[in-house]
This record gives C-alpha cells, structure tokens and sequence, in this order.
C-alpha cells in the first residue's frame, strides 16, 4: 500500500546513498535495495560493486508497475 501512494521525485539519490552506505557501515552487512532502477545501469553497478568491494551483500528487488509487463496503453 505505501509503494502505491508513493509520489514519484526526480532527484535520484540511489547511487550516492550506495555508495554512502558501502563507506560508512564498517562491519559486513546486507543491503536490501527496493528501487525502480531508473538511474544509469552502469551506474547503478558501479554502487553495487562499490558495496560488495566493502564484503557487504546486496539483495536488489525491483519494483515495476503491472503495466509495465502487459503495456495495456489506450
């Protein structure tokens, strides 16, 4: 329910707050991401393997409108 209330915002802030993340937690950790990676992929893997350079682990799980699958656009 509150992914679908959410409002969408322009400013991207995954990247940094990975790479935030990966500097800043000192003792292995696991990371669960919840996004709808809309950044730059290349970017996007960049954070993930800055995080797992650090030892930490990263569960992704991306989160897509139905739509999105079955393109019920009229």
């Amino acid at each position: 329910q509150l992914v679908q209330d959410a409002e969408p915002n322009q400013e991207q802030l995954l990247i940094p707050s990975l790479h935030d993340l990966a500097e800043s937690v000192s003792m292995r950790a696991l990371f669960v991401i919840v996004s709808d990676f809309l950044d730059e992929p290349s970017a996007i893997m960049k954070a993930i393997h800055h995080c797992r350079d650090r030892k930490h682990e990263v569960v992704l799980l991306h989160l897509f409108d139905i739509q999105e699958l079955e393109f019920i656009f009229t």
